[in-house]
C-alpha cells in the first residue's frame, strides 16, 4: 500500500510539472486566431489575459421530402473566451435561437436564450510547422430555462485539436471529440477534418468535413468558407454548407421516420475581435 501511494504520488507530481512548464511558456499571438469560421476548435490559446469575443449570425434550413417536414432556425451564437495564462484559456458560450417550424400549415414557434457552455481548453504542445500543436478542451452544455427550452446539464464533450502549418501557406486542423449526452445516457464520437489555405496574411479559404463515428449510419457533412483579417486584432468570417443524407429520428415532436432522406443547408456571417487586458507600460 506505502508503494501504491508513492507511485501515485509521483505520477501527480509528474503532471503537475507537466502543466506547470507549458503553463509559463509564452504564447502571445501576433494575430488574432479565431475558432471561426468552421465547426473545428483551434489548438491555439488566445494568450495570458487576452479577451476574445467571436460571434456568428447563422441560418439553418431542415427538411424531408418523403414526411413533409421542414424548419428553420436563426440562431445569434456568441464565444467569450479569456486566457489565464498563456497556454490556459476559460470560456463562455451563449446562443439564442428562433425555430420556425412550418408543419402542418400553422406555424410552431421556439425562441429564446437556448443554451450556456462553459469551456476550459489547454495548448500541451506548441506547434512548429509539420510538428502539430495539441490542444485538450472540455465543454459542459445547460439549456436555458424559459417557456421554449428545458433547463440543466444537457451533457458535456472531451477532446482533442490539433493544428500543423506545411507549405508556407497550407493549414491542416482536426478535431476528436467525445460528447456525454445527460438525457439519454449515450456518449458519441465525433469528429472534423479542416483544410485551409492562406492567400496572403489577411485572406484565406477553407473546406472541412466532420460527422459522428456512427456504425452503420455515418453521416458525412461538409462545408466551406473565407475570412479576412482587417487588422491584428479583428476579422470578419463566411461560410456555409449543405448535406443529404438518409438518417433516422424518433422522439416526442418527430414522427417516427427510419432511413428517410433528410437534407440541411445553413449559412453564417461572423466577427472575431480581442482585446489585451495587460497593464501597459508607459
Amino acid at each position: 500500500m506505502i508503494f501504491l501511494n508513492s507511485q501515485r504520488t509521483k505520477l501527480c507530481c509528474f503532471w503537475l510539472c507537466f502543466l506547470f512548464v507549458h503553463m509559463v511558456q509564452a504564447q502571445y499571438n501576433e494575430s488574432i486566431l479565431s475558432d471561426r469560421p468552421g465547426q473545428t476548435l483551434s489548438a491555439n490559446t488566445v494568450g495570458k489575459w487576452i479577451f476574445q469575443w467571436q460571434m456568428g449570425l447563422n441560418t439553418t434550413g431542415n427538411s424531408s421530402k418523403e414526411f413533409e417536414i421542414s424548419d428553420y432556425n436563426f440562431v445569434n451564437v456568441h464565444h467569450f473566451r479569456l486566457g489565464f495564462s498563456d497556454r490556459w484559456e476559460i470560456g463562455v458560450d451563449l446562443e439564442y435561437l428562433k425555430n420556425i417550424a412550418p408543419t402542418t400549415g400553422a406555424q410552431d414557434e421556439a425562441n429564446g436564450l437556448s443554451e450556456l457552455s462553459y469551456n476550459l481548453r489547454g495548448n500541451v504542445i506548441k506547434g512548429n510547422g509539420l510538428k502539430p500543436a495539441l490542444a485538450v478542451f472540455f465543454k459542459s452544455h445547460y439549456g436555458i430555462i424559459n417557456e421554449s427550452f428545458l433547463g440543466g446539464l444537457k451533457g458535456v464533450a472531451v477532446g482533442l485539436a490539433t493544428n500543423q502549418t506545411f507549405l508556407d501557406n497550407w493549414a491542416f486542423s482536426t478535431n476528436l471529440t467525445a460528447r456525454i449526452d445527460n438525457l439519454s445516457s449515450s456518449t458519441t464520437l465525433l469528429y472534423s477534418i479542416k483544410l485551409s489555405k492562406a492567400f496572403s496574411n489577411d485572406l484565406s479559404v477553407f473546406l472541412e468535413h466532420y460527422s459522428e463515428i456512427m456504425v452503420g449510419n455515418w453521416q458525412p457533412r461538409f462545408d466551406a468558407g473565407v475570412l479576412w483579417r482587417i487588422n491584428h486584432d479583428l476579422q470578419i468570417d463566411l461560410h456555409g454548407g449543405y448535406n443529404n443524407n438518409r438518417v433516422n429520428f424518433t422522439g416526442p415532436g418527430w414522427y417516427d421516420f427510419y432511413n428517410s432522406a433528410y437534407s440541411q443547408w445553413f449559412l453564417s456571417a461572423g466577427v472575431s475581435w480581442r482585446v489585451s487586458l495587460r497593464k501597459r507600460n508607459h
